[in-house]
């Protein structure tokens, strides 16, 4: 079974230790929206796609794949929320911007999306 021991942060395999994130992107991760499409990791994903690599709404919604994420969800992710969105998504969205600006968060959204 590979992948890691998240009880002790290590491979499984080789039994090394796995590299921790910070306690933001612990934080983003643990964000459960009310929605069924939406989660912290998407929207940290969509907003690291669209302001470092510099994609647009519907280049992300074609990464997203056949089930992914809807053109119009991607591009409300990016705008930032509206007050109807829900306290998680707005916690996830407010987090995810702050990884960003901070350049040792940025390199734990790369290690986190690559």
């Amino acid at each position: 079974m590979s992948g890691i021991n998240y009880k002790f942060n290590q491979w499984r395999q080789s039994g090394e230790q796995a590299q921790e994130w910070s306690s933001k992107a612990y934080k983003l991760l643990g964000c459960n929206t009310t929605s069924d499409t939406l989660n912290g990791y998407k929207i940290g994903k969509v907003l690291y796609l669209h302001h470092v690599k510099g994609l647009n709404a519907q280049e992300i919604r074609e990464l997203s794949g056949k089930n992914g994420l809807p053109t119009n969800t991607v591009k409300s992710v990016i705008k930032g929320f509206s007050r109807q969105a829900g306290q998680e998504s707005i916690l996830a969205y407010n987090t995810a911007m702050e990884m960003l600006q901070d350049e040792q968060e940025r390199a734990v959204l790369e290690r986190m999306y690559n």
